[in-house]
């Protein structure tokens, strides 16, 4: 849901617990739960793999 910008992180409380409605489910409550491990193990991932895309392709100093 967050990939679909159904939800936005910011929106979870102290207990990392958001609920939403989506159209996809009328007349449904979702109960979103935020994992930092998760999170954490992903954020990793994502500067290992942005550090092997910039040593095949170099910075073009243009904005992307």
């Amino acid at each position: 849901m967050a990939d679909q910008e159904v939800i936005q992180l910011g929106l979870f409380d102290e207990q990392n617990l958001v609920e939403v409605e989506s159209v996809d489910y009328p007349g449904e409550r979702l109960i979103a739960c935020r994992n930092p491990i998760t999170a954490e193990s992903r954020a990793q991932k994502r500067e290992k793999l942005l550090q092997k895309t910039e040593a095949v392709r170099p910075r073009s100093g243009f904005p992307t």
